[in-house]
């Protein structure tokens, strides 16, 4: 949203993020429509540390709150300002009760899928309340910093094919949210071609190769880039019984895999029950070795 006030031409860039993670590269669009002297980011989620050094005020919805309470009185003019005012007090205030108290991530904590092996009844009350995406888009943006907490060297956080100044060597991180469950991605550029990279989504530790060429399928460089089926296929293979819908044959052998279109395809192992230290850890082994 952006603000003019007529008489002090003064302009402000308020981004508002609840139920989306905030990205560097989408607030350095917005700063680059217009030249403004202030930008303010609100969001409920902690910001990554890019995130605020990229010229953006940062207030967390609990700064929010506070204020709101502070500034009670001065707002309500009458008894029907007063109860809606209350009414949007007592919903920011449980959001951040559930960012701040709830929705946590320990290095201790168990992780099946959904982060609710310790925490069922909260992932339920989530579902029930509609609210489900959003408890899952924190969780996996807590997740992401963890990460990059524990030695993993990101060069950037987003996705690759949505940045045209992208290099070889680059390694990029990103949390999203789709078919109804949270997920993280991390990727090295391999060459100017494709990119090798995990994906943690529902029970799934999935390796794979995404294609930035749009008119060759990765499944075309599967066949003749020896890294990436060496990387989908290893030997020995032990990603089997988790056959994919879609084959490909590499010398005389014929391997099952998953895609998502034609230029993301990828293998997985199946995550039972592990702790977040285990899976951060075999995250960021399976990058360095890339």
């Amino acid at each position: 949203t952006i603000y003019d006030t007529q008489k002090t031409k003064t302009w402000l860039i308020l981004e508002n993020k609840v139920k989306s993670i905030p990205y560097k590269a989408q607030l350095d669009k917005y700063s680059a429509k217009i030249n403004c002297k202030y930008k303010l980011l609100l969001t409920l989620a902690e910001p990554d540390s890019s995130v605020v050094s990229a010229g953006w005020t940062c207030k967390r919805y609990s700064d929010l709150y506070k204020a709101l309470i502070k500034q009670k009185m001065s707002f309500c003019k009458n008894t029907y300002e007063q109860e809606l005012y209350n009414d949007y007090c007592n919903f920011v205030g449980a959001l951040v009760a559930l960012e701040e108290k709830q929705w946590t991530l320990q290095q201790s904590d168990e992780f099946d899928g959904l982060f609710n092996v310790m925490k069922n009844l909260d992932a339920q009350k989530a579902k029930d309340l509609r609210i489900n995406d959003l408890r899952e888009k924190i969780l996996f943006s807590k997740f992401m910093q963890l990460i990059k907490k524990n030695g993993c060297k990101i060069s950037k956080i987003g996705y690759p094919e949505s940045d045209n100044n992208r290099k070889v060597g680059d390694i990029y991180i990103a949390t999203g949210f789709s078919r109804k469950d949270g997920m993280v991605e991390i990727c090295k550029i391999i060459n100017a071609d494709y990119a090798l990279g995990v994906q943690i989504q529902n029970k799934q530790f999935r390796y794979f190769a995404k294609s930035f060429k749009i008119k060759t399928p990765i499944k075309t460089y599967c066949q003749t880039k020896v890294k990436i089926s060496n990387y989908l296929f290893p030997t020995p293979y032990q990603r089997e019984p988790n056959k994919g819908k879609n084959t490909i044959s590499i010398g005389t052998k014929t391997y099952y895999y998953n895609k998502f279109g034609n230029y993301f395809m990828y293998t997985y192992e199946p995550i039972n029950t592990e702790t977040i230290a285990n899976l951060t850890s075999k995250i960021i082994n399976t990058i360095k070795k890339l």
